[in-house]
């Protein structure tokens, strides 16, 4: 059994970075209207009652792959700061101490995530956390070695999924990108459940490694169709699953992709349940799907419901100090926020002096704790929650129902648990 179980975990680490791309819906909300007077009362009310840190500044490292040519991950800073202002006003900061956060940018290269942990180490920083990058690699390297550890949003590699101590991911890639559409199956009594998955090994290697897995354990029968990055025309591979009266079907893949692929389930008038990954909804592409993406369900770790709690915090937080950054504009932007305040409730036992030893120490004793924005999912870093993945935190999740646009409409708690082995 033990070729099995590695290639088990090896379809886990082959999910990395992929999958933390990939999990959180876009954030959309309204302001409702609501006159100046009333908004700022509104703000200051999910901010609650003042509590100012009085310890010692509290120096934490915060690695960014900050704006490059291919993506901006720079307002992902500005959330975590945002976090870091207000667990110092408002929570006590950490421990008692005042957290300040030390940044360090990769410049979107393996060279530049090394030479950012290795500032970290020289700096003697007790933690460093990140949010969403493609360089954890290099960075987990050089602080694993060092014995400083490493909090990470969602954003798991083969080095962190696998590890057995020194990473902590708060939310779990597998619920939305594997997991989740299975639980969704299952809760929804599915018999029989198809994907259509991008045919490249990033894709195809956890499907076929874990979703025939999660989906065996939810007693639904499977099918699993690849198709050819560039095709033009899904019709023939999506008609020949069809035949099997799947009653739910999961897309894995780009927006080009997973366009290509509703509109033909649109055109052979397919009417079952559709579960997206969040990648896969692209605005600019809904005119192009009958119907857009009216009905089709997301699994995210983020909640966008306005009227949630967290989601209020984390909007009144943004507005007091991150008055120029647009919170809702990019779904990544929310994972500094909750990287920051997921790290500072963890350490809410924590004993000083802060050291690298006493960190590892306190995640693993830390009760269940409500994870930020993570709508009724919490998570514990005691190595117990995913046996395949002992750095994951959280088996919980959300589903969002989407309105033509892919703007969600409502969603709902989601635990992955049951379908997990």
């Amino acid at each position: 059994m033990r070729p099995r179980t590695r290639w088990r975990q090896r379809g886990v680490l082959a999910l990395g970075m992929s999958a933390a791309l990939m999990v959180s819906a876009a954030a959309c909300g309204s302001d409702g209207g609501s006159s100046p007077g009333s908004t700022d009362s509104a703000a200051a009310q999910s901010l609650g009652p003042s509590k100012p840190a009085t310890g010692d500044e509290l120096k934490i490292g915060f690695i960014t792959d900050g704006s490059g040519t291919t993506l901006d991950n720079s307002t992902e800073v500005a959330a975590a700061q945002a976090a870091t202002s207000y667990v110092n006003d408002y929570q006590g900061g950490v421990a008692g101490h005042r957290l300040s956060l030390t940044v360090c940018d990769t410049k979107q290269t393996p060279a530049g995530a090394t030479d950012c942990a290795n500032q970290m180490t020289a700096a003697k920083v007790p933690v460093v956390l990140m949010n969403n990058s493609g360089n954890v690699t290099p960075v987990f390297r050089v602080l694993s070695a060092a014995k400083v550890p490493l909090v990470l949003d969602i954003n798991g590699d083969e080095s962190t999924l696998g590890a057995k101590s020194g990473a902590y991911i708060l939310v779990s890639p597998l619920t939305a990108a594997l997991a989740g559409p299975a639980q969704v199956a299952k809760d929804a009594g599915v018999k029989k459940a198809a994907i259509f998955v991008l045919d490249v090994p990033g894709a195809t290697g956890p499907v076929n490694s874990l979703d025939k897995i999660f989906y065996a354990k939810a007693n639904i029968g499977l099918t699993i169709q690849p198709i050819p990055p560039g095709t033009a025309d899904a019709t023939p591979q999506v008609q020949t699953v069809l035949a099997g009266n799947p009653e739910q079907v999961n897309l894995v893949g780009d927006p080009t992709f997973c366009t290509g692929v509703l509109k033909a389930l649109k055109t052979l008038g397919y009417s079952g349940s559709v579960v997206l990954q969040s990648q896969c909804v692209s605005p600019g592409a809904a005119s192009g799907i009958p119907g857009g993406y009216d009905g089709m369900k997301v699994v995210s770790g983020q909640t966008t419901n306005v009227d949630d709690p967290e989601y209020k915090l984390y909007l009144a937080a943004m507005k007091k100090y991150q008055p120029d950054t647009d919170p809702t504009a990019k779904s990544l932007t929310a994972g500094g926020w909750v990287v920051v305040l997921g790290f500072s409730r963890a350490m809410a036992g924590l004993a000083t002096p802060v050291t690298p030893a006493g960190i590892e120490k306190t995640f693993a004793t830390m009760p269940k704790t409500k994870l930020p924005l993570g709508g009724t999912a919490t998570f514990q870093c005691d190595g117990r929650q995913v046996s395949i993945t002992p750095a994951v935190c959280s088996t919980g999740g959300l589903v969002q129902t989407l309105d033509s646009k892919g703007k969600p409409t409502s969603e709902q708690p989601l635990d992955v648990s049951s379908v997990l082995p």
